[in-house]
């Protein structure tokens, strides 16, 4: 047994909401503002009136010691059930899979490398979870992840909890060391709560984020393939316009923008095979 897990039952049936924090061990304001919601919790300042909440603090707890963002490989991106389990991160996998398809929402809390607003992904867009994902309350949302990598099986955690019929969200709180970014991740769950009608009270003046979202499609992944850089240092959601130089390798090889829009996630210490950058537009 690798996850310690915090569970409460109301006295009335209702919806089934399960809250992760790091799955990355290194993204700790998840794990934060679940502990401050426990606390309140347990002081009975928040009252859950229906339904059922489980909250993982720590999904990750070996990368989470060490403060890194996995021991052998990316938690998010193996969330199935492996039947011969080898690395670590594996092993946590088949504990979460089943906590995953046991709740009805799930609401899965990040941090970014770098200075970024708060944002969501929301990988599979029905009604029912873009009604979730706005009453968040974050104002940007990211839409075509799984198209990304359409060549290969997808396995996040919104990925896992699509395959078993649930609603779900993954929320990017901020940058890894800004205190805001606690603030962001409780106040995510706490609308969360109100949203599927589990808690009746909530300190409404608090309200973080304005009540709308601007949606941005995901259009292309950029994978680092060798030794290179980013041409400038890039923010999140920078604009970007057709034929900008975005970043070049060692070797003299460019990678180039093919469309107008904005530069999402820079990684400038991506290691090659992992994800250096994303290219986004905006939704009509």
């Amino acid at each position: 047994m690798y996850l310690e897990k915090v569970t409460y039952n109301a006295p009335q049936e209702g919806a089934r909401l399960l809250v992760l924090g790091a799955i990355h061990g290194n993204e700790t304001c998840g794990s934060d503002g679940i502990a401050r919601l426990i606390h309140e919790v347990d002081n009975k300042v928040i009252h859950l009136d229906k339904g059922h909440v489980t909250f993982i603090p720590v999904c990750n707890p070996g990368a989470y010691q060490k403060n890194e963002r996995y021991i052998d490989v990316n938690l998010n991106r193996i969330l199935k059930m492996h039947d011969q389990p080898k690395f670590y991160e594996e092993h946590i996998a088949n504990e979460l899979v089943p906590l995953i398809c046991a709740h009805d929402f799930i609401l899965d809390l990040h941090s970014n490398h770098t200075k970024c607003d708060p944002f969501v992904f929301l990988d599979y867009p029905d009604d029912e979870s873009r009604k979730f994902c706005k009453s968040l309350g974050v104002e940007s949302v990211f839409t075509g992840w799984p198209d990304l990598f359409m060549d290969d099986e997808d396995c996040t955690t919104l990925a896992c909890a699509h395959r078993a019929g649930k609603v779900s969200v993954t929320v990017e709180c901020g940058e890894h060391h800004d205190p805001h970014s606690i603030d962001v991740a409780y106040q995510c769950i706490v609308n969360a709560l109100m949203h599927l009608g589990m808690i009746s009270k909530s300190n409404e003046e608090t309200q973080l984020f304005p009540p709308r979202s601007k949606f941005v499609k995901m259009y292309r992944a950029f994978i680092k393939e060798k030794g290179g850089k980013l041409i400038k240092n890039w923010q999140h959601m920078d604009q970007v316009s057709e034929g900008d130089i975005l970043a070049v390798y060692n070797d003299g090889q460019e990678e180039v923008s093919p469309i107008n829009g904005y530069i999402l996630l820079p990684n400038i210490g991506s290691k090659i095979g992992d994800e250096w950058f994303y290219l986004g537009t905006q939704e009509s």
